[in-house]
């Protein structure tokens, strides 16, 4: 199970994401091969259906997004969990939440977790230039 702080009144922070960082400017890292990914997060939101998670993906280009969108469905395919995304330009929104409970539950971190990683791996296969 995953360790959940709180963080600042009502923001929680788990423990497998690392902390943001301000995103360096653009060409600061000189002659490195790969800029590193810009800081995004977990954010926790309320609606009428109860708490979700969400966080932004960006990428630079619509085909590493578009590996991105399939490693969501195919989460979803080995998880059994349904996944809230929507896809804008080089983006993709996704929300997580157990929606028979309107609670964000342990599958709901896992599945995060996943999806950090597949941002991660399309970022250092250098899909994402």
């Amino acid at each position: 199970m995953y360790n959940v702080k709180h963080f600042k009144e009502s923001a929680l922070v788990f423990d497998f994401l690392p902390p943001l960082q301000e995103a360096p400017s653009h060409g600061a890292h000189g002659n490195m091969p790969i800029e590193p990914m810009a800081a995004s997060t977990w954010e926790t939101s309320h609606d009428p259906n109860g708490k979700k998670l969400k966080r932004l993906f960006e990428f630079q280009n619509v085909i590493s997004r578009n590996i991105f969108v399939d490693n969501i469905l195919e989460l979803e395919e080995i998880s059994g969990h349904n996944i809230d995304f929507s896809v804008y330009d080089s983006n993709v929104l996704v929300h997580l939440q157990t929606k028979d409970l309107g609670i964000i539950t342990e599958l709901d971190l896992e599945c995060g977790q996943a999806l950090v990683d597949y941002a991660y791996d399309i970022h250092q296969a250098g899909l994402d230039t």
